[in-house]
């Protein structure tokens, strides 16, 4: 038999192996041949370390780049076996949480995975039990193993006291490359989350799972994926012509006389594709006044405007509670105005209400034609917020006062332009939800849409939008 194969014989067969330590490029092999052993191990109370090459790493990019240099799809061979390593990866935390009965917290303390970002010059694979310890090292070489020969490498085995000059030599390597690795959390390898590295056709699949991390509020892996969305699809800073068209177009706001919140922040971006012609204002408000405890120090709204080659406004749309809302007097009565979508903004919740909405929105009930669209809730919040016992909540208001015609009454317009000429966060790109996070806003906020849907029209009074 070959070294590798009779080293991992020997060092497996053992029922009282205490730790396991792996360090590779991605240890297909090792996981695939001893699967059921690392079970065992962590059953019976063992810990399991691995340590692989980041897949977003240059390292990785420069060997998978170099193998498809050199034979055509072999890059396949890296990010497939990498994706293959990772599905047995999840394969024993699902198996261990769920047929066996090991709680998370305690699963972590005894299985971590970590990425490196440096490639290792060899595999490493440490076993350790009560009486002794053994290591197998195996050169790694620079492109695909050959298939004809087995590559060098050592075994060493010595009692569980006793030091040996390789083994101290390549524990204290593994210790080190340890200590700078990015931990990789057992909730991601559980989510299946794209960690192959990526290229431009994933990022629909690497965006859809960056909002969903966003939206769980989990935003330390939200945040790696939005960078690798922004990597891959390269927004930019509008210049000044675009920066003069979001102005052009900015909607113009309008609040109740007591709306309790201030809008904080204005981020403009504008569809990379310039036939669509479609720009989105994020509005950011200082809260919700039902939410003020979700740790979302923000409340996201969205207008959509869309223009024509004459600079004419042809659409608008609105978040509206989950849905976009559309209506059909919201763009004719821009054009008659200044060429300004007019945004009507519900009290201490936002949503962005467009000219014409008293078609579509009911006061307190929804309206039979258009189900989707939530009521204004007049009633509700003349009686109160939800969750109003929040202490720090004292400083809003816990209900509307006043009557309905002062809650519909939109008298009170906010200076937008002069907001956006403060920070200027302008720019064009297709994930906004990305730009905003990374780019723009130094605190969380909910994502929301990017765009209207892809056949979005303005339909008719007594059409529903699709």
């Amino acid at each position: 038999m070959k070294l590798r194969s009779l080293a991992e014989s020997e060092m497996f067969d053992r029922d009282d192996i205490t730790r396991v330590r792996i360090l590779g490029i991605n240890a297909l092999g090792i996981l695939h041949r001893h699967k059921g052993d690392l079970l065992a191990i962590l059953r019976n109370g063992g810990s399991v370390e691995l340590l692989l090459l980041d897949p977003q790493s240059p390292g990785f990019r420069k060997q998978r780049d170099a193998e498809e240099k050199r034979g055509g799809r072999l890059a396949n061979r890296l990010c497939t076996e990498l994706e293959a390593s990772m599905a047995t990866l999840r394969d024993v935390v699902h198996l261990m949480l769920q047929e066996h009965g090991v709680d998370i917290e305690t699963l972590r303390e005894r299985f971590a995975i970590r990425f490196a970002t440096s490639r290792p010059r060899r595999s490493l694979l440490f076993v350790e039990t009560l009486s002794d310890r053994a290591m197998l090292s195996v050169d790694l070489p620079a492109g695909p193993p050959p298939p004809d020969r087995e590559v060098k490498g050592v075994y060493v085995r010595i009692d569980a006291d006793d030091e040996h000059p390789e083994y101290d030599r390549c524990g204290k390597a593994f210790l080190a490359a340890w200590k700078q690795a990015d931990p990789v959390p057992l909730e991601t390898l559980l989510e299946g989350m794209l960690i192959v590295s990526p290229r431009k056709a994933d990022v629909p699949r690497l965006y859809r799972q960056a909002v969903d991390m966003h939206g769980k509020r989990r935003l330390d892996e939200a945040s790696d994926l939005y960078d690798s969305v922004l990597r891959l699809e390269r927004p930019k800073k509008s210049n000044e012509e675009q920066f003069a068209l979001a102005q052009r177009f900015m909607p113009r706001v309008f609040t109740t006389r007591s709306e309790p919140f201030e809008l904080k922040d204005i981020v403009v971006v504008i569809h990379p594709d310039e036939s669509r012609r479609l720009i989105g204002y994020h509005m950011i408000w200082e809260d919700d006044i039902d939410y003020l405890a979700d740790n979302d120090p923000a409340d996201h709204e969205v207008v959509w405007v869309q223009y024509s080659k004459e600079l004419t406004v042809e659409g608008a749309w609105s978040y509206w509670h989950n849905t976009i809302l559309s209506t059909a007097k919201s763009a004719p009565h821009a054009n008659a105005n200044g060429g300004r979508v007019a945004v009507y903004v519900q009290w201490g919740k936002h949503g962005s209400l467009l000219e014409g909405w008293e078609e579509k929105i009911g006061i307190d009930e929804r309206l039979s034609d258009y189900r989707d669209y939530v009521p204004l809730e007049f009633s509700r919040l003349c009686k109160g917020r939800y969750k109003a016992d929040v202490p720090y909540g004292d400083r809003w208001p816990r209900q509307f006062d006043g009557e309905l015609a002062d809650f519909i009454c939109f008298q009170t317009e906010i200076d937008v332009l002069e907001k956006l000429a403060e920070h200027r966060m302008v720019a064009v790109g297709r994930y906004a939800n990305a730009l905003m996070a990374r780019w723009f806003l130094p605190y969380n906020f909910r994502p929301k849409h990017d765009w209207p849907h892809e056949d979005a029209r303005v339909p008719g009074p007594a059409e529903p939008l699709g």
